[in-house]
């Protein structure tokens, strides 16, 4: 996300939590040709890929160890109180 590139991504509950549906390319797990499609689709739109690293970049800055460090010394003082 923070090199600014369009993702290709496995549709699993965790990776959902971070990428929205207009977020990346998405694939059903263990499914290659799904992946090998999605990798298509992307490599044939070079627009949209853009688009996605865009937004992908700007998705980053929430998502770097110092933000989720701060996020969980919240819930662990909040724990603690």
């Amino acid at each position: 996300m923070a090199g600014g590139c369009a993702v290709v991504a496995a549709d699993l509950p965790a990776v959902r939590e971070i990428l929205g549906e207009e977020d990346a390319m998405w694939f059903r797990p263990g499914d290659p040709a799904a992946l090998a499609q999605a990798i298509r689709a992307q490599v044939a739109d070079p627009d949209r890929s853009r688009v996605l690293g865009e937004r992908l970049y700007a998705k980053s800055a929430a998502h770097t160890g110092a933000v989720r460090g701060e996020h969980l010394a919240r819930v662990l003082r909040g724990i603690v109180a």
